[in-house]
């Protein structure tokens, strides 16, 4: 256990380990906007479906 501390505290301390943090909380942002985008969407799906097919069934078209 003493190992896997002293690993993750050199990973830490290097530029690489910096940079790979750093790329890793802009991935979870990423991940997260994108949930929330798609949880947003989804809730209101029956409603814009609903809304277009009622706008849909109101536009008369014009014949000869």
């Amino acid at each position: 256990m003493r190992h896997l501390w002293k690993s993750v505290s050199t990973f830490i301390a290097e530029e690489r380990g910096n940079a790979v943090i750093d790329w890793v909380v802009l991935l979870a942002g990423s991940v997260l906007l994108a949930l929330s985008i798609v949880a947003t969407v989804t809730a209101n799906l029956d409603d814009i479906t609903s809304a277009t097919s009622d706008r849909m069934a109101a536009i008369e078209v014009g014949g000869a």
